[in-house]
């Protein structure tokens, strides 16, 4: 039998009167309050509220609409942001069952484009459990943008929770352009969670296009979910034009469950076409929950552009949370290339963190030419994040000194876009005279190509020797 059940107080608010159910061994059970609620019946609300046209209630009192407007304004003041959304939900998942119009017509007075995503969504969703066409066509027909979108979205990925190709086909009669992708993927993750077999079977037999990539994707990341090995098999049966995004997704998803199992996986497919593209993904992931864990699996990789590529990029990401232990794990690699590619990796992060600690390391590696590369690196890095302060370092150094040159082709770099004057004043202070007409002819050519006549005044204009003028006009070499 049905019963009341008191109100739900969510920040201190009371949202709403819910039903819930005696069972045979007389308990109750509430109504799921989630972001999916239930169809909204007139026979729930309490003995003091009512549906206008109802014959089962009582007249709706005449301050029906003022005392929803005041619970919004309430809900709204909610400062956490997980309570304010569930509030949201449920008062509108009351009013769509009881007032549709009312509940749409408080959207306009939800200020927050988020706080009125999350509301509409509810909205629409207890609206599809009654008539789902309207309800869609409602969202279809919202202005562009993100609360059509995401609101359409969330509650077609509602309707084909239950009837999905009926919500599929929907989509691709009523939908175009991106907001029919972005229907038909909803509509996908929402089937592929209860039954990815059958959403692959449906892309399959459909002619997507080139929506056909982002379908799979969707389904991969929804089939990782509840069976990553099934998936990832899945994926390795597509053709070859569908399978490396597909095994993508799966290894993005794997990767945020368990990475040591998505590493394992990955580990034992080395000869699937793209699977650098796979490591890198693991070493991505891995890198920022366990780089020591990440470490010993790179480790073990095969030598080679695969290892040097791998250990780049966990040695750039540890580096951003560790660097002594990053630094650590880098001398001790004993395969030559890949430690060297490590080094310069590293090198270039820390260049944007530290570059003083930075620079006292690279002057301690052993080997000149990976010393002399790693300090470049440092000073790229440290003149596009803070060149002012690198031009203050550079006056304190000895002007023939191999980092100065370093430092103003740097910083010469760094202005050549946005500054090019100032780029070859740096580039004219290098001291070595090959690496300086080099970087001149480099700067000005890029100048000229973009802006003739400024680039042609200003060389005229500057103290260049004659000589060199004539060298760096056109035509160029």
């Amino acid at each position: 039998m049905k019963i009341l059940l008191p109100a739900v107080f969510i920040g201190g608010i009371a949202i709403g009167w819910f039903g819930g159910s005696l069972s045979s061994g007389g308990k109750a059970t509430t109504a799921s309050i989630t972001s999916t609620p239930p169809a909204f019946h007139s026979k729930n609300l309490p003995p003091n509220r009512a549906v206008a046209g109802d014959p089962n209630t009582r007249s709706l009192p005449d301050s029906s609409s003022a005392a929803s407007a005041q619970n919004l304004t309430e809900i709204l003041e909610i400062v956490g942001e997980d309570d304010r959304n569930a509030a949201l939900r449920i008062l509108a998942a009351r009013l769509a069952g009881s007032d549709l119009q009312q509940a749409l017509a408080l959207v306009s007075q939800i200020g927050s484009l988020a706080d009125g995503t999350v509301y509409l969504t509810a909205v629409l969703k207890t609206w599809v459990a009654s008539d789902p066409k309207a309800a869609l066509n409602y969202a279809a027909n919202l202005p562009p943008g993100s609360l059509r979108s995401e609101s359409l979205t969330g509650a077609l990925g509602f309707w084909a929770s239950a009837h999905p190709q009926a919500a599929l086909n929907w989509a691709q009669t009523s939908l175009e352009g991106p907001l029919k992708t972005e229907g038909i993927n909803a509509a996908l993750q929402a089937w592929a969670t209860l039954s990815p077999q059958s959403a692959a079977a449906w892309v399959r037999s459909s002619s997507l296009g080139v929506a056909t990539g982002t379908a799979l994707e969707t389904i991969a990341t929804a089939w990782t979910n509840i069976d990553p090995n099934a998936a990832a098999n899945w994926a390795e049966s597509l053709p070859p034009n569908q399978k490396t995004d597909a095994l993508l997704a799966v290894t993005d998803e794997w990767c945020r469950q368990s990475p040591s199992d998505a590493a394992a996986w990955v580990g034992k497919h080395l000869d699937t076409p793209g699977s650098s593209d796979l490591i890198e993904r693991v070493v991505d992931a891995w890198s920022s929950a366990d780089p020591a864990a990440a470490a010993k699996w790179v480790d073990l990789l095969p030598k080679g552009t695969i290892q040097e590529n791998a250990a780049s990029a966990l040695a750039s990401i540890w580096a951003t949370t560790d660097i002594q232990a990053a630094s650590r794990w880098v001398a001790q690699i004993p395969d030559s290339n890949v430690r060297e590619s490590a080094v310069l990796e590293m090198a270039q992060t820390w260049g944007s963190v530290d570059p003083d600690q930075a620079l006292r390391w690279t002057a301690q590696l052993p080997d000149p030419k990976t010393r002399d590369a790693a300090t470049a690196n440092v000073l790229d890095s440290w003149a596009s994040t803070d060149s002012d302060s690198l031009s203050k370092w550079l006056q304190r150094q000895p002007p023939a000194s191999l980092g100065s040159d370093i430092a103003r082709s740097a910083l010469s770099d760094q202005f050549a876009e946005n500054d090019p004057a100032q780029a070859m004043q740096w580039a004219a202070a290098i001291r070595d005279p090959s690496k300086q007409i080099s970087q001149l002819a480099n700067i000005y050519q890029n100048w000229h190509n973009s802006d003739a006549a400024k680039a042609d005044a200003w060389l005229q204009q500057s103290p260049f020797s004659a000589d060199l003028k004539q060298q760096l006009q056109p035509p160029f070499k």
